[in-house]
């Protein structure tokens, strides 16, 4: 019983942690928002902060974990278009967050957080490949470069610079990540599907 309450109590301060980080990323922006501002504005002890998190990074990532998955999910097709597509809404709605979110420096925090989702959803694409795979470069540079592209796409369509509907953005981040895992991964071998 008590470890419920501990469990909802830590999922309640996260949730807390996570709203209090959004606003000061606004208020003050990256650069000069603390966590003692976070943990101050969360209304949680700094102890509690820095149970769940040990920088300002952490929060960032883990605040960007779930969104930033859906994203990596178009190495495998492993989301629905409803998923892309809910999270191309929630993004455009929210369109000041992730303007912020895809300018620097926070850029290449997001970069490097989608690039390493991307790049472990890839190894375990290749891992379960039929055939032998034998990329043209590391799996790593692959995802960052994958990773680099669904963003570009994503900031030039926030910003308006991209004359499509969700739908057409959401075909063309696909159809872009299977280009370039044709070109520098399978090169003709037999690409499995990951659900």
């Amino acid at each position: 019983m008590n470890t419920v309450k501990l469990d909802r109590r830590a999922i309640k301060s996260r949730g807390a942690i996570h709203a209090a980080f959004a606003e000061l990323l606004f208020e003050q922006g990256y650069q000069s928002l603390t966590l003692n501002a976070v943990a101050m504005r969360a209304n949680v002890g700094r102890s509690t902060l820095y149970e769940h998190f040990h920088n300002k990074r952490d929060v960032l990532n883990a605040s960007l974990t779930t969104p930033l998955a859906v994203l990596a999910t178009v190495v495998d097709c492993g989301a629905t278009d409803a998923h892309l597509l809910s999270l191309l809404a929630h993004l455009r709605q929210q369109q000041r967050l992730a303007r912020t979110l895809l300018a620097w420096p926070l850029r290449s925090v997001v970069s490097n957080a989608l690039s390493e989702l991307v790049c472990a959803r890839l190894k375990l694409t290749i891992a379960a490949s039929v055939q032998p795979v034998k990329p043209m470069m590391a799996i790593n540079v692959i995802a960052a470069h994958i990773a680099e592209s669904q963003l570009a796409m994503l900031e030039q369509w926030l910003l308006g610079k991209a004359a499509c509907d969700a739908v057409a953005l959401a075909a063309a981040m696909r159809s872009s990540a299977q280009a370039l895992l044709t070109a520098l991964v399978f090169r003709g071998s037999q690409r499995p599907t990951l659900a």
